[in-house]
């Protein structure tokens, strides 16, 4: 459950720095509509680097799918029970229905994330040893060797908003329903 909670509180700092980070975080920066995507796909198999200074168009539909993989993960383990041990915190306040229909989604949803995982790996690894370009240390630093700079990152924003994750992850975990004695018979 501590790894839910950790991957929610990611998942969230995550969706509010592509709102307020630094240039290249922004998801302004790096959504193009879905025809420019799938029009700059191709480029993906090509010997040479990208040109992009962030994210490719294809790229940041990759961020949106494992911000929806994991951020869906955490959310419908909120609502799940394993009927032997551990149940989610939310789990009282949903029918048996409802907390079957989510267990199954929350185990499919898991194999299907471990697929984009996977994927997204092999991308990293395909640009490292086919193209010739480190998709990690830029990642890191946030400059690639073109000497393009993803610009200062204001350290008092970063702050606010783990302070803001923090905050929420620790309403939602003292929000939550008492279990009842009933809810482990």
């Amino acid at each position: 459950m501590r790894f839910g909670y950790a991957t929610l509180g990611l998942v969230l700092f995550r969706v509010l720095w592509g709102f307020c980070g630094n240039r290249y975080a922004r998801f302004r920066a790096f959504l193009t509509s879905p025809l420019t995507a799938l029009k700059s796909f191709p480029n993906l198999f090509d010997k040479a680097p990208d040109r992009y200074t962030g994210h490719s168009p294809y790229a940041g539909y990759a961020v949106l799918l494992l911000l929806y993989f994991a951020g869906a993960q955490a959310i419908s383990g909120l609502f799940i029970s394993d009927d032997i041990l551990y149940s989610g915190p939310y789990n009282p306040v949903i029918s048996n229905d409802l907390a079957g229909t989510l267990a199954w989604y929350h185990h499919t949803n898991f194999t299907l994330f471990q697929v984009m995982i996977t994927g997204h790996l092999l991308t990293i690894l395909w640009y490292r040893f086919r193209k010739g370009e480190s998709l990690t240390l830029p990642m890191l630093t946030g400059k690639k060797p073109s000497g393009t700079d993803a610009g200062k990152v204001s350290a008092i924003r970063a702050i606010v908003v783990i302070v803001l994750c923090l905050l929420t992850i620790t309403a939602l975990i003292q929000l939550a329903p008492e279990p009842s004695f009933d809810d482990y018979y």
